[in-house]
This record gives structure tokens, C-alpha cells and sequence, in this order.
């Protein structure tokens, strides 16, 4: 077994894809109980525009009013059934903006105005939305243009950041592996890493919205 086969094989083994005794995570929950006001505390600290919404109708209207307001005119979004469910479709072509392919040209995909995204979980503990890649829902989504809009439904909050385990092992498709790519979007793209200057913005963007249906 090479070096980079052993190393993959222990990943494999520490996220449960194998025989591994005495996993310190393995009662760990990969879903706890919504607790929407530390999600939005902790969202809103990050620079997250947390929007309520009782209902998927609510969040409809909440995404129409969002979208007018950033006077979006093109949109990277996921092929995705809870976008289905919000009528994601119909309201974009309401507003008149236009959908950019996933195989478009690479300035087409990075000059789209929003990315428009659901979220596999969230992690009300620091604010974040939780969204992996996989085919319809590319990673591009969340990271190229410079607004990235996710939706959270009830039922998936990770109680805690010790819970990621489980819900990563959560996340095994079928065949045994993971989806190419799990990103836990904790507020606005930033760093501080010149001069402790806090820059916004540098490895995807700068403004980030929550549309949480609360129930």
C-alpha cells in the first residue's frame, strides 16, 4: 500500500468506512434539536443576514424581496429538491434572472451576481450552514460569486461542533464514500492574515444570507 493509499485508508477507517474499534465519536448524534435564536445570534455575530421565515411560502417571499433588493440579474444555483419545493425556479424567472449553466464559461459562472444554495445542516453553536458538493450542487455555487444564499430547513441542526463526526459519517453515499467536498460556511469570506488587517471577500463572498424556515 502506497503512502497516499494508507492515508486515505485511515480516513476512511476514522469516519467509519470500516472496521475501526473504539471510535470515540460513535454515539455522537448527526441531528439535534432546531435552537434558531443561537443560530441567528451566532450567524448575525459573523456578518450573516439571518432572515426568518415561518413557512416555505414565508421564505419565498423572503427570497423575492432579498433578490430585488441586490438588484440580481444572473444566478449559480443547485439542481436541488428543497429548491424545488421553494418554487426557486418560477421565482427567478418572475424576477427575469438568468440561470448560469454549471458547465458555462468560467467568467460567465464567476460574473453570476448571487449563489443561491440549500444546506445539509446547520451549526446553530457558530452560525453555519453546512453544504457538501456532489453532481447538480457544485461547490462553485457557494464560493464564486460575490453574495452566497443558503436555505435552512427544521430538522437538521449538528447539536454541537463535537457532533461533526457523526454527521460527516451521516453523509456516505451508497457506494461507501463521501461527497467530494462538505463546507462549513461560517459568515462572509475574510482574513487577517496580513497585518492582522481583517480583509472581506478574498477566497469567496462577501456578503452571506441565511433564509432559515423556522416552522
Amino acid at each position: 500500500m502506497s503512502a497516499r493509499e494508507d492515508i486515505l485508508d485511515g480516513l476512511r477507517q476514522t469516519l467509519g468506512h470500516g472496521d475501526c474499534p473504539d471510535r470515540p465519536h460513535a454515539k455522537a448524534k448527526a441531528h439535534g434539536k432546531d435552537d434558531w435564536a443561537l443560530l441567528r445570534e451566532r450567524a448575525e455575530l459573523r456578518g450573516v443576514r439571518y432572515i426568518p421565515a415561518k413557512d416555505l411560502e414565508a421564505a419565498r417571499g423572503e427570497l423575492t424581496v432579498l433578490l430585488t433588493e441586490l438588484g440580481a440579474t444572473s444566478a449559480l444555483v443547485w439542481e436541488h429538491h428543497d429548491l424545488d419545493a421553494l418554487g426557486l425556479a418560477e421565482i427567478l424567472a418572475e424576477l427575469k434572472i438568468k440561470v448560469i449553466p454549471h458547465d458555462a464559461p468560467l467568467d460567465q459562472r464567476a460574473g453570476a451576481d448571487v449563489g443561491i444554495t440549500s444546506s445539509q445542516a446547520v451549526l446553530p453553536e457558530s452560525g453555519s450552514v453546512i453544504v457538501s458538493a456532489g453532481p447538480g450542487t457544485p461547490r462553485q455555487t457557494s464560493l464564486l460569486p460575490p453574495v452566497h444564499i443558503a436555505l435552512a430547513l427544521p430538522g437538521r441542526a449538528v447539536p454541537t461542533i463535537t457532533d461533526l463526526p457523526a454527521f460527516i459519517r451521516s453523509q456516505v453515499r451508497p457506494d461507501g464514500f463521501l461527497p467530494s467536498a462538505l463546507h462549513i460556511i461560517t459568515g462572509p469570506s475574510s482574513t487577517a492574515d496580513i497585518e492582522k488587517i481583517v480583509v472581506k471577500g478574498v477566497h469567496g463572498p462577501t456578503v452571506c444570507a441565511m433564509i432559515a424556515v423556522e416552522g
